[in-house]
């Protein structure tokens, strides 16, 4: 197998990912997500006379806690395993750090109406092809939140704790881990497909893709996790603000016809 880099801030260190770790990490993952699954299945059928728009938003607490809590546990002994620290794992241990983040802003003003463009492109052609396009299944839960303190939770969920988790696994992880195996093409497009396969959406898969492309070579480019994570965060950012004003977004659009 050929010699790996793993970058810790601004140091590169000869130090690749232990296989046994990284198979150690999704197998967790694997179970929680199963444990997960399986309780909010109980979960539904205890709360079978309240509305599906609940039933659905404490399934999506389980699903959280389930991926993106146990997921940040296993993340942090799997570096303790590599000794590793949080800082040198984010690229947050130098003060050119300052330099990532603002190339990941850059980036997500770039990569947003690119994304945005290919979804409202998924949309139509999958609207042709079955006479309408089914919402994300994350995006139907935000639907259905009907308070103030469901809507901050789901938006602390997805803003922070998935592009946290998410880009760990799928940039940090298993496309470096892909790379230091000698196959970084599988590695780019392999993990940026099951990226957009997790969020569930025919109409989101393209879209998803693309983003989780741009965001793999964010971090080849800057060397820093924190990067695609800023970058990641702020995307869905956007698109949780402008989902909660869409109504005043519509008539600001309406009135520059």
């Amino acid at each position: 197998m050929p010699r790996a880099v793993a970058y810790l801030g601004a140091v590169s260190i000869e130090r690749p990912w232990k296989p046994d770790a990284v198979l150690m990490l999704c197998a967790g993952l694997m179970i929680s997500l199963s444990l997960g699954t399986f309780a909010s299945i109980a979960l539904k059928a205890a709360m079978s006379d309240l509305p599906d728009a609940q039933q659905k938003f404490a399934s999506f607490l389980l699903s959280t806690a389930s991926f993106q809590v146990v997921g940040l546990i296993l993340t942090h002994y799997f570096l303790k395993v590599h000794e590793i620290t949080w800082g040198e794992f984010l690229g947050l241990s130098d003060r050119k750090a300052g330099r990532a983040i603002r190339i990941a802003v850059a980036v997500t003003v770039i990569a947003l109406p690119l994304t945005l463009g290919l979804n409202s492109l998924s949309e139509f052609v999958l609207t042709k092809l079955q006479g309408k396009a089914a919402i994300q299944p994350t995006m139907q839960i935000l639907a259905g939140t009907d308070n103030f303190t469901q809507r901050v939770i789901f938006g602390f969920a997805a803003i922070l704790l998935a592009p946290l988790i998410e880009e760990i696994l799928f940039r940090g992880i298993l496309y470096r881990t892909g790379q230091q195996m000698g196959y970084p093409r599988l590695a780019l497009y392999g993990t940026s497909f099951v990226f957009a396969a997790i969020h569930g959406s025919l109409m989101t898969m393209l879209p998803l893709t693309v983003l989780a492309i741009i965001l793999a070579k964010l971090y080849d480019h800057t060397n820093r996790l924190i990067a695609p994570i800023l970058a990641h965060s702020l995307f869905n950012a956007v698109n949780f603000f402008a989902y909660l004003n869409r109504d005043e977004l519509m008539r600001w659009f309406e009135s520059l016809k």
